[in-house]
């Protein structure tokens, strides 16, 4: 790999790091929301994470399971 290639790799990287660290400055609920995510996560070791994860993140935003919509009553 040339130096001009490795250079403009680092910025890059530099700068993608900089863009989420703002990101999560502007959005201190992100950390909360993860924080709690994963300790659910760890305390009921679920199977199936990504069931898990689509029933966690339902609850929290008052929607129903995109899951299972077709299981409704008519």
């Amino acid at each position: 790999m040339n130096i001009d290639y490795s250079k403009r790799l680092e910025d890059r990287e530099q700068e993608v790091k900089e863009e989420h660290i703002k990101y999560l400055e502007e959005h201190p609920e992100l950390q909360q929301l993860m924080s709690d995510f994963l300790a659910d996560i760890l305390v009921e070791k679920p199977e199936d994470v990504i069931e898990f994860a689509i029933q966690f993140f339902s609850r929290i935003s008052g929607h129903s399971d995109p899951t299972k919509e077709d299981e409704k009553d008519p």
